[in-house]
């Protein structure tokens, strides 16, 4: 998938045990802001934040969905990505957890249209089903992130914080808490991303491939 993706302005870099060429970003927000897609628009914003110099870009409507990355974890040296659990499953209700990364499909997500969406690229392209919280949406501390058809309730939007460090912080919209590791930030692979208040350690930074 990595080769049919169009060219782009990113730093190259050999990954190690992988066949594949690691394309990273300079940073998601600036990729998109540089004319990848139309999702980010405008200038960045100052946000209240648990982390100095972070800013958080404000998503605006896609005119198209952007092309696929991939979501790798800063809290591992090993290349851990966000995939599906149940063998990659499309299902309503399966879960986003943490796995080596493989780059099946279940482990590539685009931002879409409409506003704020993250979804899936093994449930489709470019009308796939949407990144969710469990439990009816609640925003409780360790709920669940699940895969759902798109309603765009608040529990299914999405901004993404770039960090000073060149990370990013995946955040829920209306809540403003953060995307990280259950089990205290575990790295095992099946460990659930789950929603948690920002405190901003390695478990909730994020780097995003292409």
């Amino acid at each position: 998938m990595a080769a049919a993706m169009a060219a782009s302005p990113y730093r190259y870099q050999e990954g190690t045990n992988m066949s594949v060429v690691f394309r990273r970003p300079l940073s998601l927000a600036a990729a998109v802001l540089s004319g990848v897609c139309l999702l980010l628009l405008g200038q960045p914003q100052a946000t209240a934040s648990a982390s100095a110099g972070a800013t958080q870009y404000g998503a605006g409507r896609a005119a198209a969905a952007t092309q696929p990355y991939y979501f790798q974890s800063t809290a591992t040296s090993q290349r851990k990505c966000v995939g599906l659990a149940d063998a990659g499953s499309t299902a309503n209700g399966t879960e986003l957890v943490l796995w080596d990364c493989h780059l099946n499909p279940d482990q590539w997500w685009y931002f879409g249209n409409p506003l704020y969406s993250l979804m899936s690229y093994a449930s489709g392209y470019p009308s796939g089903k949407c990144v969710g919280l469990a439990n009816a949406g609640s925003t409780a501390n360790g709920t669940r992130l699940v895969l759902w058809d798109c309603h765009l309730n608040p529990d299914q939007q999405w901004v993404v914080r770039g960090l000073s460090d060149g990370s990013f912080a995946l955040v829920n919209r209306p809540s403003n808490k953060c995307v990280g590791l259950a089990d205290r930030g575990s790295t095992a692979n099946g460990t659930r991303l789950v929603l948690w208040d920002c405190h901003l350690n390695l478990d909730q930074r994020w780097h995003a491939w292409s």
